[in-house]
């Protein structure tokens, strides 16, 4: 309840806020960018009305827009519990982005693969291209581990677009980045990983983005963000 949700086969983006709690909406893909160019001409009052076919948009000016339904919408929802993850760093997002498209200078075109690897000794991540006869080594990030952690060396493979995905939105300096590591077993032949980013805010009524973490305290005619990306690792 509250939370903006869609995903692909590997992706997958949250994003709650308080003023979405009790109302419920289906959009369908293809009609995103035209909803979401009215919206960005809207005032801070939007009224959404919901018919048999169809479900249209008001701003305060009376201007409407409508699309229609479709058969086919999300049929599961799935979030699974933090408590799963058991690595959870603090880490600077413009450090990690340069750090990454580094790294793919280094690909080809087509190639999208590389592999992360932390170091517990050290609290950093590194990034090398393990495609193709291209070799490239990132400089280290430091990270922050944050306290309860697990903090132990992993690596494994991971899709660079879709990391990038998961750093490049976020509205501040710095993100909670989750792993769940999850050891080979009967059902999975290799070990693998679950990434997600967590990021916090507040917005204005006019969605303006009031700093770019979580806050102590929150003004009157705020809304509380969290803003989930997903992604797996790619062995």
């Amino acid at each position: 309840d509250g939370t903006l949700f869609a995903a692909t086969g590997t992706q997958a983006f949250y994003f709650f806020c308080e003023a979405f709690k009790g109302k419920g909406l289906n959009i369908h893909g293809q009609h995103l960018p035209v909803v979401s160019s009215f919206l960005a001409q809207c005032g801070s009052e939007v009224t959404i009305r919901t018919g048999q076919n169809m479900t249209f948009a008001m701003d305060g000016p009376g201007r409407v827009l409508g699309w229609a339904h479709h058969s086919k919408v999300h049929q599961k929802y799935a979030y699974y519990a933090l408590k799963n993850d058991k690595v959870v760093f603090d880490v600077p997002v413009r450090a990690l982005v340069n750090a990454l498209k580094y790294t793919g200078t280094e690909l080809g075109a087509k190639r999208d693969k590389i592999r992360l690897t932390f170091s517990a000794a050290s609290s950093e991540l590194v990034f090398t291209v393990i495609e193709g006869n291209a070799k490239a080594t990132s400089f280290p990030v430091p990270v922050a581990v944050k306290e309860g952690s697990e903090t132990k060396d992993f690596s494994f493979g991971v899709n660079l677009h879709h990391l990038l995905d998961l750093l490049e939105g976020a509205k501040g300096d710095r993100l909670e980045m989750r792993v769940l590591l999850m050891p080979a077993d009967e059902r999975r032949p290799k070990d693998t990983a679950m990434l997600r980013t967590i990021d916090e805010f507040l917005i204005d009524t006019d969605g303006k983005v009031l700093g770019g973490r979580g806050v102590d305290t929150q003004p009157e005619n705020t809304f509380q963000c969290r803003v989930t990306r997903y992604m797996p690792s790619k062995d």
